[in-house]
Parts: structure tokens; sequence; C-alpha cells
């Protein structure tokens, strides 16, 4: 293992975007958010260990699957300053792949590089504390509900924001 985050591509992104607010209940008013995103990312020269597999001698280039994701959002607020929200948010990449000389693992064996397809579902509850109408807070948590070749993770989410 190394230690290693991103993928050392460039990543062009194509996104749809839109939302409503939807005044169901007086003084209750319900946001909705939903976006579509499509990523393209481009070749990737790799030597040695690295985020895409590989060990002692690797050597040649990975292309990174595309992937699209998809993330909707509801917020509702319950007074004028606390709003409970909901995150869904989809993710679907393509298989990696590599040409090149594979190398060997720190076991002996031939290192794989490049990865299979692999999609994650994931939830964020969170709680929106607005104390004036350009300051907020949130605190959550963001977890994975199911997927296939991806890890299952948890984590605690604390934003502080400022509009001015």
């Amino acid at each position: 293992g190394i230690d290693a985050t991103g993928t050392g591509s460039y990543i062009t992104t194509l996104s749809l975007t839109g939302s409503k607010v939807i005044w169901w209940i007086p003084n209750h008013p319900l946001a909705y958010r939903a976006s579509l995103n499509y990523s393209i990312p481009s070749v990737v020269s790799v030597k040695g260990f690295n985020a895409y597999g590989g060990g002692y001698g690797t050597s040649g280039t990975v292309k990174p699957g595309n992937s699209i994701a998809f993330d909707t959002s509801l917020e509702y607020s319950l007074f004028q300053k606390w709003v409970l929200a909901l995150d869904l948010v989809y993710q679907y990449e393509s298989k990696s792949t590599f040409e090149g000389t594979n190398g060997i693992s720190s076991t002996g064996e031939t290192a794989d590089v490049g990865s299979p397809s692999n999609d994650n579902l994931s939830l964020a509850p969170a709680i929106e504390y607005n104390p004036s109408s350009n300051i907020g807070f949130v605190a959550g948590v963001w977890f994975s509900v199911t997927g296939r070749n991806s890890s299952s993770f948890a984590s605690t989410v604390l934003t502080f924001y400022y509009y001015w």
C-alpha cells in the first residue's frame, strides 16, 4: 500500500444541476436539488507503486474509467433558523485499463494495475442552523449504504459558511 490520494489525472466533468423550492406548508419550505455529473479522466503515465496498483518495475499508462454521479438532496425548514437535510449520492465508474509492464508486487507476484468497474450509494443526513441570513452551520454524517468493488465508509461532516 501507498499513501495516495486523487487520481493523478486531469478530469473533464459535464454537469446538469437544478433546484426547486416548494412552499407546501407556509413558513416551512422544502428545497429539492439534483445534480447529474459525467466525468472523463485523461490517460495517466505510471511508474512503480501508484494509486492504480503497480509494483517494482511497473511502467506504462492507465486509462481511468469514466464516471457518472447522481446527487439529490432535500432540505426541510423546521423553523426559520433550523433545517433538516438529506443527501443521496450514487456514483458509478467504469473499469480502468493498463498498458505496459505490470512489474512485481511486494510478495513477488505479478502486480495488478487498474481496477474493475465499481459503484457506491451513500446517504448524508444533517441538521443546519442559520443564526442570520448570511451565516450557517451544518452537522451530520455521511456513510455508504451499498456498493460493488468499493470501500464502505462513514464520516462526520461539520461545516461553517458565510455569504457576503
